[in-house]
Order: structure tokens, then sequence, then C-alpha cells
């Protein structure tokens, strides 16, 4: 409904209410009162003037009153605004705040991913560098050659013997070894113990 048709409700609702009352009230007053009322203001008798005017008076008060309301209302509203506006502001820097939060508890969480994978990476390389120094030594074994003795069991085949001392960087037990010969006309294989 528009606000004027409104206006002229809250009007009309005093209006009817100021002029109960002074009905509801007439019976009250006493012949003494009622004698100087009738005497200080109604000279002649009492007619429809005076019914106009007293409608008139009230209709003045109900305008007034049906104003005090909507300043009112109006005063109400502006105060309901005022901290629906607080409260808005309020929950706006709640939620600004709860944003900054997340967004520097992730910033966090990016650094303690980062400081984790160098530490994965530091940890690897440590263990690398580790089971490099762990790992045995492959075996290696050093010979020299102390003499060779050859003799002839007949003119195409002779056997010959060598003698060596063979040295390893890690102890072996027990000793069992294989030589084989690799020359030219060799074919013969040995094995030594």
């Amino acid at each position: 409904m528009p606000e004027q048709v409104l206006f002229l409700r809250a009007v009309f609702a005093h209006w009817i209410a100021a002029l109960g009352v002074l009905l509801t009230l007439t019976p009250l007053i006493s012949d003494k009162w009622r004698r100087r009322i009738e005497e200080k203001f109604m000279k002649n008798e009492f007619s429809l003037k005076h019914l106009w005017v007293v409608g008139f008076v009230f209709l003045f008060v109900a305008f007034y009153q049906a104003w005090q309301d909507e300043h009112t209302s109006a005063q109400q509203l502006i105060e309901e605004k005022r901290l629906l506006a607080v409260e808005s502001n309020f929950w706006k820097d709640q939620s600004y705040q709860k944003d900054a939060s997340l967004r520097t508890m992730s910033e966090l969480l990016a650094k303690n991913f980062t400081t984790l994978s160098n530490t994965q990476q530091s940890f690897a390389q440590i263990s690398g560098r580790l089971l490099d120094l762990a790992k045995p030594e492959p075996q290696k074994t050093t010979y020299w050659l102390i003499g060779s003795i050859s003799q002839y069991a007949d003119k195409n085949r002779a056997a010959h013997s060598v003698d060596y001392i063979v040295l390893t960087n890690k102890p072996v037990s027990p000793i069992k070894m294989l030589v084989t010969c690799s020359g030219k006309n060799s074919g013969n294989r040995w094995a030594h113990a």
C-alpha cells in the first residue's frame, strides 16, 4: 500500500480514538464543571458549529499523533539500519580476518612443505653418502711373479711351472683358486688349492 494511504489510516485511527476518549469522559464531567464550560465557551446554545470545531481540533491532534508515529517509526528504522550496518561491518571484518588467517596458514603450509621437501632431499643425499661409505669395497687382487720353471717332456710339449704371490684387500677363507693358461699354444688348465 502507498505510504499516503497508511498515513491517512493512522490519522483516522487517532481521530476516532480522540473522539472516543472525549465521548467516554463526557459523562464523567460534573454538572458544576459543565455549567462553567457552557458559560465561558458557549454563550449560545450548543450547535453543530461547536461539533465541527471540536472535530477539527481533534483532527489536528490526530494528524500530529500520526506524524509523531511516522517520525518514531523513521527513527527506529534509522537506528535499525545503523545497527545492521554495524553488524554487517563486524561480519565483514570477521570474514577479512578469517581470510587473512587462511592466507597466512596457506603460506605457512607452503613454507613447511618446501622445508619438508628440502629436508627429504637432504636425508636422501645423506643416506646415499652413508650407503656409499658403508658399501663394501670391491675385492682387489694383486699378484707378483716370483719365478717360472720350464720342463720339456718331449719336443712338442713342455711343462711350465710359475710361482706367484697373490694378495687381496680383504681376508678370504677358505682359499680356492682356479688358474688358466691363455697363451698361443695353451689348452691345459690346472687348479691349485
